[in-house]
């Protein structure tokens, strides 16, 4: 490495960027500008994780544990929220489709019918799942809201309505 001595301005090659992060890691404070690619943001990310203490070391990873956690449940609950709103949707498809006779034919009550079951289904699990988030108790009303893409006034409500069937 000490035979390698160019400037930023005069890296050209991947191994010449290579070279000189290897080389200037631990002079540099922050990541250059040039450094774009995704590989060297990975290289960064653990340089600063492993300057951390130990203490913060483990309250990263357990901040990261969480949030995979988190991302978890929702994606098991929006699965769960979509096959329950498929089912319904098909149940309800299919007697619309049949009230409305051939006329309108039963393929479209069948859309429709989804359409409102996947819709159903998504409110019914966004409410489980902002009650959830809301008595778990980690995130503000604001962060919820914003997670959830749902109003202020809606997690108002929610509450409401946990605080009256807790008592």
């Amino acid at each position: 490495m000490d035979h390698f001595n160019k400037q930023p301005i005069e890296l050209e090659t991947h191994l010449d960027y290579w070279l000189f992060v290897l080389k200037n890691l631990t002079k540099l404070e922050e990541k250059p500008h040039f450094l774009t690619d995704a590989v060297f943001e990975k290289v960064f990310d653990l340089a600063e994780f492993t300057n951390l203490s130990e203490k913060e070391q483990m309250m990263y990873e357990s901040d990261l544990k969480r949030m995979w956690d988190n991302r978890n449940a929702l994606d098991y609950a929006e699965n769960q929220g979509i096959k329950r709103g498929l089912e319904v949707g098909l149940k309800q498809g299919l007697n619309q489709g049949i009230e409305q006779g051939l006329n309108q034919g039963i393929e479209q009550g069948l859309n429709q019918g989804i359409e409102q079951g996947l819709e159903l289904g998504r409110n019914e699990l966004s409410k489980e799942i902002v009650q959830k988030l809301v008595r778990k108790g980690i995130y503000s009303d604001q962060e919820i809201a914003q997670i959830m893409d749902v109003t202020l006034a809606y997690i108002e409500e929610i509450r409401k309505e946990i605080a009256e069937s807790d008592e």
